[in-house]
């Protein structure tokens, strides 16, 4: 499962960012809720509310946030579409921890696909839906999916996403198979090859089509170290399938008991403790080896010095914006050490510099000319 587990992550980090895959960096998914989910679900028995109460802690630490402030964001928001989605891959990946019991038959559809893909089962399609035909009954349409024309499947798709949105409020259990369906319908829907522009035109409304579309590929992968995902996907799967080895020497910046410790809310810069030498990026370890990254502000950085401070000073006043006065900055420090070698040479004192001003004005002045002035032509007594 380590590759739906990396669509997975890609797709949280394409509904957080909204940019095109090919703009998308490494950082941006190691800073996912489903990294650390997936990372810690590989290495330690822990559940998913223990991660993400230690995910949400450690990023109100570092970047100075409400709980109410985080639970508003994108994030925040995204949790609730992706929490089915985690439980359920965690379920299909450890068969010994306890699934939620509405999430029984979606886990038993991902298990009967990887199983027909390890087998070559051509019926794979009928093998995710069978498990979920007693509360998707649109689903019946998968047992004849390879018959039906690209048209045909198109109006499928419209069909379990109308199921979502008209049913009000679905239960857990019947959202989680709706989506679960239009997402491998997306993977299969121009004749076989992947159509993800239909899950990604549902993204704002329902998010975890686009989840279950991304990860619905790599189930049963067993080669993922390819370009999937623009290159991306095989960034992920290094950082996920590191191994771990206790005596080994910490890859990250600090723990998160150790921002527990040191942060300090109440303090304009709340990490001033931590002596943070990067810009805008930290790596927390929340459990060793969970190491994610969270990206923080310019304001929790503490001033380095005076000199930085009245940088900025001067960055907030307009006139720094001018050309000339950058210049001017720049060339000071040279001007400076040249002017006081200068007034070292004249021996430091007032008159040694005023003698040498005084001879460089007498040699600027033009000296009197000696040939008489000629009389001007209408003055006649210039003229006698």
């Amino acid at each position: 499962m380590a590759a739906a587990w990396v669509g997975l992550i890609v797709a949280e980090t394409l509904l957080l960012v909204e940019k095109p895959i090919s703009s998308v960096r490494i950082s941006a998914c190691l800073a996912t809720q489903s990294f650390a989910v997936a990372r810690a679900n590989s290495l330690w028995r822990v559940s998913i509310e223990d991660i993400l109460k230690r995910f949400d802690s450690a990023n109100q630490l570092c970047r100075n946030e409400s709980a109410s402030q985080r639970e508003g964001g994108r994030a925040g928001r995204l949790r609730s579409s992706l929490q089915p989605i985690w439980a359920a891959l965690a379920g299909a990946t450890s068969p010994n921890l306890a699934p939620p019991s509405e999430l029984r038959s979606v886990i038993t559809a991902l298990q009967e696909l990887r199983g027909a893909r390890a087998e070559g089962n051509k019926q794979e399609a009928y093998c995710v839906a069978k498990p979920l035909l007693s509360f998707v009954p649109e689903a019946e349409a998968f047992e004849r999916l390879t018959e039906l024309t690209p048209e045909m499947r198109l109006r499928l798709f419209d069909k379990l996403v109308e199921g979502l949105n008209s049913s009000g409020e679905p239960s857990v259990q019947r959202r989680t198979a709706l989506a679960l369906l239009a997402g491998y319908l997306a993977t299969v829907a121009a004749g076989g090859a992947t159509s993800l522009a239909l899950a990604e035109n549902h993204a704002s409304r329902w998010p975890e089509i686009t989840a279950w579309a991304y990860l619905i590929g790599g189930i049963g992968e067993r080669v993922i170290w390819t370009s999937s995902f623009d290159g991306l996907g095989r960034l992920v799967a290094r950082e996920l399938l590191r191994p771990l080895s206790l005596d080994e020497p910490p890859s990250c910046d600090f723990a998160l008991e150790e921002v527990t410790v040191l942060a300090d809310s109440s303090l304009a810069d709340p990490l001033v403790h931590l002596r943070i030498k990067q810009a805008r990026l930290v790596t927390v370890a929340l459990f060793p080896g969970v190491n994610i990254s969270i990206p923080i502000s310019e304001s929790s950085i503490p001033n380095i010095g005076k000199h930085d401070t009245n940088r900025q000073v001067r960055n907030q006043d307009p006139s720094a914006r001018d050309p000339m006065i950058t210049l001017a900055d720049a060339l000071w420090p040279h001007i400076r050490t040249r002017l006081d070698d200068f007034i070292r040479s004249v021996g430091g004192d007032r008159n040694g510099i005023r003698q040498h001003d005084a001879s460089q004005r007498s040699r600027g002045k033009r000296r009197p000319g000696t040939q008489p002035q000629l009389p001007l032509a209408g003055d006649p007594k210039k003229r006698e």
